[in-house]
């Protein structure tokens, strides 16, 4: 090895060396500083143990429940429990935070371990109006179904579905389509109708709103809803949609250029494999 080589070589050396004694000494400093914070927990827990020795920390704890004159708190049944306590512990506190205590008449005693525990009604208003939604939906129901309905031979076409999502918005809008007149003549036959309910007639009478639900709705008639009872078929396999899935395909590319047929009535899956529900809606949908 030559000697500039060794010169290299003793510099990586006394590098390496100078970066472990640097990282030596960072450990030694942060050692250093762990034992002084050790000992200055050590010099409060002293601390602390003098003052409880002649009384100062006990009689600051006394100051502070005792500084507790009122509660807020809720209907719950674990709060009258917790304020009984904390009464107690108040009560059994205050000779220690006031001075000259036993010298105070019985009155003032009293008077001074007295507490005011408010409870927070919001609950109660909260659960008040839960039960009043239950009964203006109830009323509602009565009143569209049987003042409404009833009298005009009609039946409320709009449902809830359970445990299927794919169907739902294309379904109900066919129903809004099919009832929004229904809507319209129902809102402006109230007396005295709000500003929400003025604005629903205005948006079920508002034509692109209509033509809206109408699409989607003819998307149910035409796509979903087959689509859907197709997938519910026994034996049916994502292998054997293939060719259901190529139609679908084509269709759509056509439609997405001229939707003429669709809006006709075009069927999009065989009628003979797949039933098109022709109903009320259907029939106000074409």
């Amino acid at each position: 090895m030559s000697l500039q080589q060794n010169k290299e070589v003793g510099k990586i050396n006394i590098n390496i060396s100078l970066m472990e004694m640097e990282e030596k000494s960072k450990q030694l400093n942060k050692d250093k500083q762990d034992l002084a914070e050790l000992k200055v927990l050590m010099n409060e827990d002293v601390i602390t143990t003098e003052a409880m020795k002649d009384g100062t920390t006990e009689q600051n704890f006394a100051k502070l429940i005792a500084s507790l004159k009122t509660t807020m708190s809720d209907h719950g049944p674990i709060n009258p429990s917790f304020n009984r306590e904390l009464k107690t512990m108040r009560e059994d506190l205050l000779p220690v935070a006031i001075e000259n205590w036993h010298n105070l008449s019985e009155d003032s005693k009293a008077q001074i371990g007295s507490m005011s525990n408010f409870y927070c009604k919001m609950h109660l208003i909260v659960n008040l109006e839960e039960e009043a939604k239950k009964a203006l939906k109830t009323f509602e129901q009565i009143i569209i179904q049987e003042t409404y309905l009833d009298n005009y031979g009609l039946k409320n076409l709009m449902i809830s579905f359970i445990g299927n999502r794919v169907n739902i918005l294309c379904y109900n809008t066919a129903a809004v389509y099919y009832h929004h007149h229904h809507i319209v003549d129902l809102i402006q036959s109230l007396p005295n109708p709000n500003q929400l309910l003025k604005a629903i007639v205005a948006d079920a009478q508002e034509k692109a709103y209509l033509a809206g639900v109408r699409a989607l709705g003819i998307i149910g008639k035409t796509v979903t809803g087959p689509f859907w009872r197709l997938l519910s078929r026994s034996g049916s396999n994502i292998l054997s949609l293939n060719d259901h899935l190529l139609n679908m395909m084509i269709h759509f590319e056509r439609w997405s250029k001229d939707a003429s047929s669709l809006l006709e009535g075009e069927t999009l899956f065989n009628e003979d494999l797949v039933e098109r529900h022709k109903d009320l809606l259907y029939e106000d949908l074409f």
